[in-house]
């Protein structure tokens, strides 16, 4: 599924995802990149692999969206099968409930720094203020996804954190 997504920087990344881009391509006195068309494989090479760490309900809606993409979707429901999970596959983006059955999304994000190369954790919650989305930044989460989902914003901030994910990796084997 095409979907247009506006490219920007990483410091504007929270304000404008959180922002309903129509009245954004509305304003061209705001500092946007050219809109661009969004791929399936926004990386370039492999296409997108996401682990969903979630309840069924969130699961299922995250599968409805992607469907129709080349995004590979993986689920787990416990921190041990997500663990597990990025043992045999880690080149994912990591999406993940602040509560799972057998911990939270802290427990799951630091088994994901014992990983050569650590996927991008987003967190997702009814409740996405401010504070929360500084601590999840602040222990090294990506970002935080509110709850319901939006399927612009899941494939834009996916499609964001993969590409980050890529330029780190890349730069790790350059230097």
């Amino acid at each position: 599924m095409a979907l247009n997504c506006y490219l920007h920087d990483p410091v504007h990344r929270y304000t404008l995802a959180s922002r309903d881009m129509s009245s954004v391509t509305e304003q061209p006195s705001l500092p946007l990149k050219k809109p661009v068309q969004a791929s399936p494989d926004p990386g370039g090479g492999a296409p997108v692999t996401v682990l969903a760490v979630a309840a069924e309900s969130d699961r299922a809606a995250l599968r409805r969206m992607i469907e129709h993409s080349r995004w590979t979707l993986m689920e787990a429901s416990t921190v041990a099968e997500a663990a597990a999970t990025l043992n045999e596959c880690p080149s994912v983006v990591l999406i993940c409930d602040t509560v799972l059955p057998d911990g939270t999304w802290i427990h799951l994000l630091e088994q994901t720094q014992n990983l050569p190369a650590p996927p991008p954790v987003i967190v997702t919650a009814r409740q996405a203020d401010d504070d929360f989305w500084m601590q999840v930044l602040n222990r090294g989460g990506y970002n935080v996804l509110g709850k319901p989902f939006s399927e612009r914003e899941v494939f834009e901030m996916v499609s964001v954190a993969w590409r980050h994910r890529k330029d780190r990796v890349q730069a790790r084997a350059a230097g």
